[in-house]
């Protein structure tokens, strides 16, 4: 086994903090698609299957990570063990033989398994290619790989060295010389090893004191809130794009330039700001994707491994700063940061007591390495990016790339977010740059959120309340035809009672005839003095019922102030709780007094309307009982055997007086 070693294996070496955290997660879920990154390009024309297989030995022997295994199992620390030789895996697929329609989902299913599938750390290769026949003259390159050995930066430097591969294979030149050509580029350059080696001798204790110092005092959740909109899925990502147009795009580039800073940290500003909106403050933090090929290590910009990290952004808005001034303030910060970028994101959440939670959102600004013959080589082979898939661990992560214009894309959970919802927060992101780069002199929290589409619904649509009803006719004459619909329905609840639409409209005709024993006319006011409860609805009804208009008061208003308004109002009865007999009759100045209780009135009620009894109890807070016409100031009672010798409800109209309502003009 030692000398199977010796044979195999080249050599043994750890994993940075970004590896790490990517193993971590998928040690939490080992089937997970977490981290498979998956490419597509449509080929023009047909590609030969041997020299594809021989330009991927080659590729594998110029790049060390592509011949890497990550054991974690059965060892106390994770380790890279790079291997002398390792074949990257390949399959060819025809599909000629299906129809247009099922050719074309068979490689969507081919995609989604593929990705399904996963990647054995320890035994797989961790990058793989389908070679898929889609017609005569044209094919498909699938290119699936784990992230935690490449990041998107690599892409382009395989596809220039796989293509260059191909082209010289096809021209003729053999392999075992393009071989001998990989190994000694490789040996020109630095190693993936010399970057793990690079990182670990960083001053990671003077790092932390940084992010520590930071990060002081942030204690708040800077993340996009669900709407709850989302439909039931699998949890995957899914992913939206919206391009900005040319004239934004000149402006953002222009206002960057002018300011002395890049694009990324307008964008970083300007994702501070919307966070701030969402999040009712003016302090957010959030994870930024840094390149991470800032180490001093030879042929860096073409090394192939996983350089990026994770880094915090905090972005604080003081009152009164432009954004000019918030501009400033995140290029200084970018700056201070990358000198400390190489850290696990995991220890600077512990080092600075952020909470696990606090980073929910993330930002990764596409600069990739282009090479300078890349075009032509596409060009030659007929190669051209399809789709490109990829997935974090993070309920959202902003993507911004500038081909030729700036496009916004975000990879959000399909299982929190609805599609619609993440529409709409691109443009609101969109309208926030805009903002800005047209007055960066002005104050964050001048700009607007809302888009001219949401304002409009907002201000006009939702206060469009206008609807057709009968104009003529009288709130009471629409709910008695209501109570005939649906008398067993609930119509009034309260904390201490409930009324359906039978038993209010019983008991305000009770209270009607209360009113009407009063002396109560059509087209007077009365007051009601109560809290708000289902007998003070009642109480509502049965004024409205008596052709009147009703006068609220507070029970709570001194004496006098009540007195006052009886007399302004020109109140010609007054009802009340049987509990505020005392300060009804001391505010009454000799008006009627009625009481409001409607229990005698309910279906199925136990009192006798023929129990003249009750006229003994007229004065006490039996209020179940009738009375004979008492004093001016003695409070009538329901009376339930007299409600049929008063004429019905008055019809009343919609032009009648409803209510009078005295306020100190803030309502």
């Amino acid at each position: 086994m030692n000398q199977m070693k010796k044979r195999t294996v080249e050599r043994i070496y750890g994993l940075t903090p970004m590896q790490e955290g990517m193993l971590f997660h998928k040690m939490l879920d080992e089937r997970s698609g977490q981290y498979v990154v998956q490419e597509t390009m449509s080929i023009g024309r047909a590609l030969d299957a041997g020299l594809v297989e021989s330009a991927l030995d080659i590729l594998s022997q110029r790049h060390e990570i592509l011949r890497t295994a990550i054991v974690y199992r059965k060892v106390k620390v994770p380790q890279q063990v790079l291997f002398y030789r390792r074949q990257i895996e390949l399959e060819q697929v025809d599909l000629t033989p299906f129809a247009p329609q099922e050719a074309s989902d068979r490689l969507e299913a081919l995609k989604r398994a593929d990705v399904e599938r996963g990647f054995d750390l320890e035994r797989e290769t961790l990058l793989r290619m389908k070679l898929v026949k889609t017609g005569p003259a044209s094919q498909n390159m699938i290119w699936s790989f784990h992230h935690i050995i490449m990041d998107g930066w690599c892409l382009s430097i395989l596809y220039e060295d796989f293509m260059s591969a191909y082209l010289a294979l096809e021209a003729g030149e053999l392999p075992e010389t393009l071989l001998r050509q990989a190994e000694r580029e490789r040996s020109e350059s630095s190693s993936y090893e010399d970057y793990v080696k690079w990182v670990r001798r960083q001053n990671h204790d003077e790092s932390l004191r940084y992010w520590k110092t930071m990060l002081h005092d942030y204690a708040g959740q800077s993340g996009i809130e669900a709407q709850g909109t989302a439909e039931a899925s699998s949890g995957s990502n899914a992913a939206h794009t919206i391009r900005l147009d040319d004239a934004l795009s000149e402006r953002i580039v222009r206002l960057a330039a002018g300011r002395g800073v890049t694009t990324n940290t307008f964008f970083e500003a300007v994702w501070g700001m919307l966070l701030h909106k969402y999040n009712r403050g003016q302090d957010a933090v959030f994870g930024k994707v840094v390149s991470g090929r800032g180490a001093d290590l030879r042929g860096i910009e073409k090394l192939v491994g996983l350089f990026i990290n994770t880094v915090p952004v905090r972005i604080r808005s003081n009152p009164g700063e432009t954004f000019e001034q918030l501009l400033e303030q995140t290029h200084d910060q970018a700056l201070r940061s990358g000198k400390h970028d190489y850290g696990s994101l995991g220890e600077v959440q512990a080092g600075s007591a952020l909470p696990a939670d606090a980073i929910r959102t993330i930002m990764v600004f596409e600069n990739y390495y282009t090479g300078t013959g890349t075009s032509e080589m596409e060009r030659l082979i007929g190669a051209e990016s399809e789709k490109f898939r990829e997935q974090t661990n993070y309920p959202i992560t902003l993507m911004i790339a500038q081909p030729d214009v700036f496009s916004l894309t975000v990879l959000f959970d399909a299982s929190r977010y609805a599609p619609e919802e993440i529409e709409r927060l691109l443009r609101r992101f969109e309208s926030l740059a805009e903002q800005a780069s047209a007055n960066p002199g002005q104050r964050p929290e001048s700009f607007d959120l809302a888009l001219p589409s949401e304002r409009e619904r907002i201000v006009h649509t939702f206060n469009d309340t206008r609807r057709p009803y009968p104009r003529d006719s009288s709130l009471q004459t629409l709910f008695a035809a209501q109570a005939l619909r649906t008398p067993h329905a609930q119509a009034v609840l309260s904390r201490r009672d409930a009324l359906t639409y039978a038993e209010l409209d019983a008991g305000s005709d009770a209270l009607l005839s209360a009113l009407r024993r009063a002396g109560v006319q059509a087209g007077g006011r009365v007051g009601i003095l109560t809290d708000k409860s289902a007998v003070y609805v009642a109480g509502l009804l049965a004024i409205l019922k008596a052709g009147c208009a009703y006068v609220p008061l507070t029970s709570g208003d001194p004496a006098e102030r009540l007195a006052a308004l009886l007399g302004d109002a020109d109140v010609s009865a007054l009802l009340h709780l049987p509990g505020q007999r005392d300060i009804a009759r001391s505010v009454a100045g000799g008006r009627p007094l009625v009481e409001l209780d409607v229990s005698a009135a309910m279906p199925g009620s136990a009192q006798d309307a023929n129990d003249g009894s009750a006229a003994e109890t007229a004065g006490s807070p039996d209020t179940s009982a009738s009375a004979v016409h008492p004093a001016a100031d003695d409070p009538l009672h329901v009376d339930t055997a007299s409600d049929a010798a008063f004429a019905p409800a008055h019809p009343g109209s919609g032009e009648d007086e409803a209510y009078v309502l005295f306020t100190s003009g803030t309502t």
